[in-house]
């Protein structure tokens, strides 16, 4: 009798420490690796996997601890410790630390620089990668970035590091009026 109020114990802190650290992962890391072009599409695939592998585990459970199928009972456990270090193994060889990094700088570390995931945490991105300058030159109306790390507004140039945007006025507020 105590065995079973222990193991709803730990099924009860088993989905509360999946729900607060592993299953929020998964929307992240496929939100961050895929590249601009593919990231939607990205996205999909792999939530659709993740929902798909949700609803067979959770069909096939209450069949792994039937008496009359499986019989399993609490040996079941044993399958998702098994399932939890190929997660935590995978994770330490694959998954790269995207932590702080905007989506164009993770595009860069690994489709340009070709960073491994074992090394992500410790790159850093170069000057021209943190002004977002990843191809030749991106337009933003007035502001032009380049990889010259010179920034030209209005066809006046300023140097990379003293450069800020002036705040937008909404239409017909002029010079403070």
């Amino acid at each position: 009798m105590i065995t079973r109020y222990v193991i709803y114990a730990f099924i009860c802190l088993f989905a509360a420490a999946y729900a607060s650290t592993w299953a929020p992962c998964a929307w992240a890391v496929t939100g961050d690796i895929f590249p601009a072009a593919l990231r939607s599409k990205g996205i999909a695939l792999g939530m659709t996997a993740n929902w798909g592998s949700n609803f067979i585990l959770t069909a096939l459970t209450p069949y792994l601890v039937d008496p009359d199928y499986a019989n399993l009972k609490e040996k079941v456990f044993y399958i998702w410790f098994a399932l939890n270090i190929v997660c935590v193994v995978y994770s330490y060889f694959e998954v790269y630390e995207t932590k702080g990094l905007e989506l164009e700088i993770v595009d860069r570390m690994v489709a340009v620089d070709k960073i491994s995931p074992r090394k992500s945490a410790s790159w850093v991105a170069k000057k021209q990668t943190a002004l977002r300058s990843l191809d030749d030159g991106h337009n933003f109306g007035d502001l032009k970035l380049s990889n010259e790390l010179e920034v030209k507004v209005n066809h006046t140039s300023v140097s990379a590091t003293s450069f800020s945007i002036p705040p937008l006025l909404p239409i017909g507020v002029k010079d403070g009026v």
